[in-house]
């Protein structure tokens, strides 16, 4: 399943270019993505129980965080960059260091 991403220009109510799509190894759907603070990295949330992270430029997957026991539902960056925070139909929030 393939995560998308485009540039939006300011004031414009429509999507300008297409840039970059991700190839996932994900079986099932993405629920949430976020760009990392510093826009390097977007990480994202999927049914299978994952986060995943890639570079946000080249598209290589950089990090796969495992360890809810249902499906991700939201994922969200710390603003210094260094953690995801992932919330889970298992009624937990996990915190992730990114290295």
């Amino acid at each position: 399943m393939p995560v998308l991403y485009w540039e939006h220009i300011f004031g414009s109510r429509e999507c300008s270019a297409y840039f970059q799509t991700y190839e996932v190894e994900y079986a099932t759907a993405v629920i949430a993505v976020a760009w990392s603070p510093h826009g390097v990295y977007i990480a994202s949330a999927s049914e299978d129980q994952t986060v995943q992270a890639w570079e946000a430029v080249t598209g290589k997957k950089v990090f796969t965080y495992k360890g809810h026991s249902a499906p991700v539902i939201a994922v969200a960056w710390s603003p210094d960059g260094t953690r995801i925070a992932s919330a889970s139909e298992d009624q937990t929030v996990q915190i992730w260091s990114k290295s």
